[in-house]
């Protein structure tokens, strides 16, 4: 399904369940499409009897993408972030600049009010989103995310070495790549989610060719987006931090501070977590997610 979002993009969207009580509307990841939602954990929470709502961000999956903002300058962006330099250059787009786009989906379905689910970069899109719409955040869900405080700890060294590598050429070599990739940050892996995890990759790769351009703007957002972490004492929505002690990418500190920042949220770390939702971990995941639905 694909749906209107807002006078420059129609984000693809996806829902199943059912329509009773406030919908979920998932947000996921940095170059994530919302194929790469584990099946477990979306059916999971359909048998809430909620309607699930899924959609690719802008840029990725078949969501439009922005290729005329051309490459962003991410070296600039990085030296600008990491030295707490001025910012004195501009990512193609924001991070609240994709929170609006979640918004506008939700407007575009008649949704006033919802429960998000972010992963990753979907986390802060979710929090851009408390902040700015809090009449419309029922609770806040932020698997694997961040403040995006200075300070925090960056990814492990060999998760940046593969960050930078160039884009593959065909698609079974980007299946190869995504891969790899995903195996190298997921963490401990049980055999069956490493077939679940394979599976899932070849179908989202299928689905919506990478677009190396698009994740980097992505990627210019989240570099750019400095100013969140002093503003999230002010989300009044219940908020629960699901965050993995084995994460290479967002290492634990990340979520923690984010917890801290987020007045009354709860923080639940999972040892065999590092930065995916595996088979293994969404029963855990489910359960957390259920009890914030409840009380909220």
């Amino acid at each position: 399904m694909q749906g209107p979002t807002s006078s420059h993009a129609s984000l693809a969207w996806h829902s199943e369940g059912g329509s009773a009580d406030v919908p979920i509307l998932l947000i996921h990841g940095l170059g994530q499409t919302l194929q790469d939602w584990p099946s477990a954990f979306v059916t999971g929470l359909a048998g809430t009897g909620r309607r699930v709502i899924r959609f690719d961000n802008r840029d990725v999956g078949r969501s439009p993408r922005y290729d005329e903002l051309g490459a962003p300058p991410l070296l600039r962006l990085w030296l600008c972030s990491t030295l707490r330099l001025p910012q004195w250059v501009r990512p193609p787009y924001m991070v609240a600049d994709m929170a609006s786009d979640a918004v506008a989906l939700l407007d575009a379905l008649n949704i006033p009010v919802a429960h998000l689910v972010g992963a990753s970069m979907g986390g802060m899109i979710a929090q851009h989103i408390a902040l700015a719409h809090p009449k419309r955040v029922r609770s806040l869900t932020l698997i694997m995310s961040s403040s995006g405080a200075p300070a925090l700890p960056p990814p492990r060294g060999d998760v940046q070495r593969v960050l930078s590598n160039r884009e593959p050429d065909d698609l079974q070599a980007a299946i190869t790549s995504a891969y790899a990739f995903r195996r190298l940050i997921a963490g401990p892996l049980q055999s069956n989610d490493q077939a679940e995890l394979e599976r899932r990759v070849a179908r989202s790769t299928a689905y919506g060719w990478p677009n190396r351009s698009g994740v980097a703007r992505q990627y210019a957002a989240i570099l750019a987006d400095r100013r969140r972490y002093r503003l999230l004492s002010q989300i009044k929505a219940k908020c629960l931090v699901i965050h993995g002690e084995q994460d290479p990418l967002l290492p634990i500190a990340h979520g923690r501070d984010a917890a801290a920042r987020i007045s009354g949220s709860r923080f639940v770390s999972l040892a065999a977590m590092g930065h995916e939702i595996t088979p293994a971990l969404c029963a855990s995941i489910l359960t957390e997610i259920a009890t914030l639905l409840r009380d909220a």
